[in-house]
């Protein structure tokens, strides 16, 4: 995989060897972020499973929208029964999306506590176009029409009403659950269909779509002095300053590249704006997941490393050897055309989520993050919001300018409300150090929806099995989750 700077979402997609940061926030690219968060469980804590769940295939319309079109195509799903009290006991549906999903997503998070106690059947589908559900022959921008957020919605409406049939369920009560993407998906599905899904629990959802999501770094600025001090920060920014003063020197591209281990040399201006995403994105997915309990280095990590040296260019280095040690690889992949080349594949298996999540991005969320900020240069200036589009017009053949793109994330957020939701029975959470939250609901006075900003925690860190490290606060937002779904049952 390669790295790129679309910097979006997030989310998510990320094996941990491959910085490919087309999502580098929440949404990576390949891999959900509910994956990630379940890799990490199982190395740090061991798996907990609830024993085997087979994989099922659900019969799923490919247009939800056209009456004469009956195509179908096979869904992935899994179904647990393990706590399931019977018809009348609720469903808690755990939403699949920018990734593959498993039995893990049954068997394995921490709604699996709350199905026990409410004695709950727990439910998952894959979403379309990513791991084995892909409905169409390839992944060419013809049958990337069909996918959207909206497709997936009705996808997951249809497989709820078949399973309620399925179980003979006709007076269970249904529950969304999904951490990033899904997280609004989870309150979208509320959103849109009420008759059908009885509550939501929306993690780490960024439900406003933004093109220039310049908060992102501001949030990782502030995280890094939360944990930090202003010191920490302060010597990233002068090693970035260093970086970009020296590539403007004769000969600076390649000593950039060799100081930093990069795969290929530094060649154009598209390569410089990678590795600078790139640079930034290793820290960016620290703070995004800090603590996670993967193993992986922690934002005190990443200051410890910068003050560890007098130079802060040189412990900008470090930093980056540390990043390459622990994803096993020995150099920094950022060629531009080579990314772009892998990208534009259309064959039949050839996506990871990379294209899939890329064109929903483009063509719905943008979630740009870079360094167009007024307020954070930590990251200096060399990934702005053009890098980004220029990429999808590189992917996908287009010639769109900037009002093209903000136009469709305008009639996303008409579509769905944005900040400004009218659903009900939704409940909001976040983490205050993850930079997503400036894009989702973490304050609320509707009496018919909640809300929760948990101090100091990272991106879905709700979702995992709970540690006997748990901050109070984590605890008590658990807590209060648990509660939230008793109040919608």
């Amino acid at each position: 995989m390669r790295s790129a700077a679309l910097l979006v979402v997030v989310l998510a997609a990320v094996a941990a060897a491959a910085p490919f940061h087309l999502t580098q926030g929440t949404f990576k690219l390949g891999t959900s972020v509910t994956n990630r968060l379940l890799d990490a469980q199982d190395s740090h804590a061991g798996r907990r499973s609830l024993g085997d769940v087979p994989k099922q295939w659900f019969t799923q319309k490919l247009d939800h929208f056209n009456t004469f079109d009956e195509t179908t195509w096979l869904q992935k799903y899994y179904v647990n029964q393990t706590f399931w009290g019977g018809p009348g006991y609720p469903i808690f549906f755990m939403i699949g999306g920018e990734g593959p999903i498993d039995d893990r997503y049954v068997t394995a998070m921490d709604y699996v506590i709350y199905a026990r106690t409410y004695k709950a059947l727990m439910v998952t589908l894959e979403h379309r176009f990513y791991g084995e559900s892909v409905p169409t022959a390839d992944y060419s921008v013809a049958n990337l029409r069909f996918l959207t957020s909206q497709q997936a919605l009705a996808d997951a409406a249809n497989f709820a009403a078949n399973i309620t049939l399925q179980f003979n369920a006709p007076t269970s009560s249904w529950v969304t659950f999904g951490g990033s993407y899904p997280g609004c998906l989870s309150a979208w599905a509320r959103l849109k269909y009420p008759n059908l899904f009885q509550g939501s629990i929306s993690t780490s959802g960024p439900v406003h779509a933004e093109l220039n999501f310049v908060q992102y770094l501001e949030v990782v600025q502030a995280s890094l002095e939360y944990f930090g001090g202003t010191t920490c920060s302060s010597l990233i920014t002068q090693a970035t300053n260093k970086i970009q003063t020296l590539l403007q020197q004769p000969g600076g591209l390649s000593s950039v590249g060799k100081l930093f281990s990069v795969c290929v040399p530094l060649n154009s201006q598209d390569d410089v704006a990678n590795f600078m995403s790139t640079l930034a994105g290793n820290v960016m997915g620290v703070v995004q997941y800090n603590n996670e309990g993967r193993g992986g280095p922690t934002i005190t990590d990443v200051c410890a490393t910068m003050l560890s040296n007098s130079d802060p260019l040189q412990a900008y280095v470090n930093l980056n050897q540390l990043f390459l040690a622990s994803g096993n690889v020995t150099c920094l992949d950022v060629a531009y055309k080579p990314m772009i080349q892998q990208l534009q594949d259309t064959a039949p298996g050839a996506d990871v989520g990379g294209r899939s999540w890329l064109w929903q991005t483009c063509q719905e969320f943008g979630f740009y993050q870079t360094t167009d900020s007024t307020f954070s240069h930590v990251f200096g200036n060399l990934f702005p919001l053009s890098f980004s589009l220029q990429m999808c017009n590189d992917v996908f053949g287009t010639n769109y300018q900037q009002a093209d793109f903000q136009k469709r994330l305008n009639w996303t957020n008409d579509y769905y409300g944005s900040l400004d939701f009218s659903g009900s029975n939704t409940f909001f959470i976040h983490g205050s150090i993850d930079p997503w939250h400036a894009l989702g609901i973490y304050q609320i006075t509707s009496p018919v929806n909640s809300a929760t900003l948990i101090t100091g925690t990272a991106h879905c860190a709700n979702m995992r099995m709970p540690l006997p490290s748990d901050p109070p606060q984590l605890v008590a937002a658990r807590l209060q989750t648990s509660e939230t779904i008793g109040k919608f049952l």
